[in-house]
């Protein structure tokens, strides 16, 4: 996808060099222009403005006032040039690319513009708006603190909040976080990354533990009350319990924040504050500014907040739609943060969407990631949790899908063999692909989130390719496409691995126990079932195990069952009988409706499994490198564990 960028700099045309010599008066600003030269402009700091600007940060602001604000920034920039870079802004739009537009000031007290808003000549749309589009702040020379060395791991998650000043939707932010990272498999403990009744001193603690034992906080997530504190904003927060005798209150300002966070900059790559005003800097000319400004200044890589009061709802899907992009795409911090300004754009009755703000630095790249994701597996295999990285076995996946779904239609036994030699990778086609497909499908089920989310998309695409406000034809083609889509997931699914083990009776027992709903389909995989015959000694086991598998596929009981097999272990197949029709299981192993062979990856394969997980978590390879590594591998036996 495509990437455009544009830099906005500018600096009071008198005492440039002091960033707070503000007055309130109509200034003179300079702007810089595209080929380097710079335009005076002038922005009226009178009455009806400042109105204006205070009225922009209250949650039932009137619309009205929006739009003016928007116009008057419109107007700011139009002598400048801005005129120009319209057009191309909304071409990219129109394009789905990616628009980046960077605001940088010597005068600081253009940081409290809100530049979200500033509306667009021809369509009379805000900025922030757009699709893909992306307004990021960054302070004049300075720079992210560097990491110091390669991460031995890959970061955690700090969850820290303080009741002191209220009651907050502190269950929710860290349920949701919790959630993600599970499905994600990223990690996440509850007793070691939530932190309830912060204060400066505990949280010092929790980002000190961290860089000591090697686990080191990548992203803090803050959670509290906002409040007027001086000329500025601070947060309120628990205070030392020896301070005052027992458990109390303080506010915390940017600069003791700073203190407590900038030694850790190195490692500390985002801080996410879902509280009031944390974006906010306060009266004019103030010379500490927001925390948002005060973090990114000291060289912390990337900060997110909120220029005015943030809402419960507000701040809980601000969470759910950030994480959801950072860990569980995963994606870039600039697409998670375009995401969330959508969904924030949902509530009618809050300007949430206009006053989030991201402060960081062009310099860092368009592709920030403050977590890092480990894309490959090594020699483990892939489980539905790793799908997204699952690349190169589209065709095997959409053939075991297949074939149980005709297994169904033609009332047969819903047993599946999927068998390969040695390395071919059976386990993580059925568990990284095929299962994590039905779970996915199964979701979609029975959430009606997904469903109402689909639904609205499904309508909006048919009304867009003919033309249409014909409501009736849109939901029979959305009905038509959940038919299919629960093709094979009528209700939710319910899923089970196991392995034969030397109890396998016991085991399927205890599995099938534990099934939750009988009205479900349920899906058993038994996983490197070859070990029926290397773990297991008795003949008339193995045939009873067997049977039992066979029995289960059969009739009425929505059992489904898929078995691993060595492909060389096939042969042995032919000593189990599986009825009284002296119905062996080789022949149902060679049966090609009962039958997925996985065989060794072509290269087309393997390039996917090799630059598919990259590219998901922002890598790109050097020119040449793939072909590189696939010619190293070449046809050595075991080429896929060896790759």
């Amino acid at each position: 996808m495509a990437t455009n960028r544009m830099l906005l700099e500018f600096a009071r045309a008198e005492q440039a060099d002091d960033p707070y010599a503000f007055s309130f008066r109509s200034q003179q600003y300079l702007v810089r222009t595209e080929r380097g030269g710079f335009r005076r402009e002038e922005w009226a700091w009178d009455a009806e403005m400042l109105s204006d600007l205070e009225a922009v940060g209250e949650p039932d602001c009137d619309p009205v006032i929006v739009q003016r604000m928007g116009d008057r920034l419109y107007t700011f920039l139009a002598q400048a040039g801005f005129e120009r870079h319209e057009g191309w802004i909304l071409q990219a739009a129109e394009r789905a690319e990616r628009i980046y537009i960077t605001i940088r000031s010597a005068a600081a007290e253009l940081y409290a513009l809100p530049w979200e808003l500033l509306t667009l000549r021809a369509s009379g749309q805000h900025l922030d708006e757009l699709s893909g589009l992306l307004i990021r702040y960054a302070w004049p020379e300075t720079q992210t603190t560097p990491v110091p060395s390669a991460p031995t791991d890959e970061g955690r998650i700090l969850v820290a909040f303080s009741e002191a000043g209220g009651p907050l939707p502190a269950s929710e932010h860290q349920a949701i976080i919790q959630k993600i990272c599970k499905r994600a498999s990223y990690s996440f403990d509850v007793k070691r990354d939530v932190l309830s009744d912060v204060s400066l001193a505990r949280l010092d603690d929790a980002l000190s533990s961290g860089r000591r034992e090697g686990k080191p906080i990548s992203a803090l997530h803050i959670l509290a009350h906002g409040c007027a504190h001086g000329e500025a904003f601070g947060l309120s927060w628990n205070s030392e319990p020896s301070d005052v005798g027992g458990k109390g209150s303080v506010v915390v300002d940017p600069g003791r924040l700073r203190q407590i966070l900038a030694p850790y900059a190195d490692q500390l790559r985002l801080v996410v504050l879902c509280a009031c005003d944390s974006g906010n800097s306060g009266a004019l000319g103030n010379h500490l500014g927001s925390f948002a400004q005060t973090l990114h200044r000291a060289g912390i890589q990337s900060v997110v907040a909120s220029r005015a009061p943030l809402s419960v709802r507000g701040s809980i899907r601000l969470t759910e739609t950030l994480y959801d992009r950072l860990v569980g795409e995963p994606a870039s911090l600039e697409s998670a943060i375009t995401s969330a300004r959508k969904a924030l754009a949902h509530d009618a009755d809050s300007l949430d969407w206009a006053n989030l703000q991201l402060y960081a630095r062009p310099e860092d790249g368009d592709d920030t990631r403050p977590l890092i994701i480990r894309p490959y597996r090594g020699l483990l295999p892939f489980r539905a949790e790793h799908a997204r990285f699952f690349f190169g076995r589209e065709a095997e996946v959409g053939e075991i899908l297949s074939n149980l779904q005709t297994l169904v239609e033609a009332d047969k036994p819903r047993f599946l063999v999927v068998a390969g030699a040695s390395g071919t990778g059976k386990s993580s086609v059925v568990m990284g692909g095929a299962l994590a497909a039905l779970m996915e499908n199964s979701a979609e089920s029975t959430d009606d989130g997904v469903e109402v989310e689909s639904a609205l998309r499904t309508i909006e695409l048919w009304q867009q390719r003919n033309g249409s406000h014909n409501l009736r034809r849109a939901i029979d083609e959305l009905r038509r496409g959940v038919v299919e889509r629960r093709a094979l997931s009528n209700s939710a699914w319910e899923i089970a691995v196991m392995r034969v083990g030397n109890q396998p009776m016991q085991t399927l027992e205890a599995t099938m126990a534990a099934r939750r709903d009988p009205s479900c389909d349920f899906l058993l995989v038994v996983d490197q079932f070859e070990e029926l015959f290397t773990a297991i000694d008795s003949p008339d086991l193995r045939q009873r195990f067997a049977q039992k598998l066979w029995m289960l596929s059969h009739g009425p009981s929505r059992v489904h069952c898929i078995i691993t097999i060595r492909v060389d272990f096939l042969g042995k197949c032919g000593d189990i009988v599986l009825d009284g029709s002296d119905l062996r299981l080789d022949q149902v192993a060679y049966d090609e409706r009962h039958r997925v062979f996985v065989a060794h990856t072509r290269s087309e394969q393997q390039r996917a499994a090799i630059e598919g997980p990259a590219r998901l978590v922002g890598l790109q390879f050097e020119p040449g490198l793939t072909a590189t590594i696939l010619d190293e591998v070449g046809a050595e036996p075991g080429a896929l564990p060896l790759l």
